[in-house]
């Protein structure tokens, strides 16, 4: 290829298209999001970089490998975690390296309600919360969008169907 046809339009789209399917599945692999479902960690504003997470907000997600939770984590960081089949998100209130676990524990919660985090149990570490995002989520998933959603299925499902109709009578 020489530099003329690079620079052609449809060759700069093409490579436009592939580096931000590149970057997407870069991302995918390194981040998730979650959607938080209960209360446990919008409590009083803490002094670290994610202060509080309130009910039906997004968070991202970095994930890591339970073998570097050590390195990973911080006192005073929110971690992910695999608790009773539920993906939990609290913050991290100590670290014992010497026995390999962290303990966690929600915002909100009684100061006695902790979890021990062992390193099969990660998920990751939370970079960032949306609450808006959020309750952009929380209105799609409980707000009468559904509702409305099925009703226009339904009017072009019966439209469509009225078409078909038609078109067989007069053929």
């Amino acid at each position: 290829m020489d530099a003329e046809e690079i620079l052609r339009p449809r060759t700069i789209w093409l490579l436009v298209a592939v580096g931000l399917i590149v970057s997407i599945a870069m991302i995918a692999c390194t981040y998730e999001t979650r959607y938080i479902v209960s209360g446990s960690m919008d409590g009083d504003d803490q002094p670290y970089d994610i202060e509080t997470i309130p009910i039906h907000s997004l968070v991202l997600i970095k994930k890591v490998d339970g073998s570097d939770m050590m390195d990973e984590f911080e006192v005073g960081d929110v971690i992910a975690f695999y608790y009773e089949g539920v993906v939990v998100v609290h913050r991290v209130i100590s670290i014992d390296a010497s026995a390999g676990t962290i303990t966690a524990h929600g915002d909100a919660r009684s100061e006695y309600d902790t979890q021990t985090v062992k390193s099969d149990m990660v998920v990751g570490k939370v970079t960032a919360v949306s609450p808006l995002l959020g309750q952009f989520v929380h209105f799609v998933k409980t707000g009468p969008i559904i509702f409305i959603a099925i009703i226009a299925v339904l009017i072009v499902a019966f439209s469509s169907a009225a078409d078909i109709f038609r078109a067989y009578r007069k053929g």
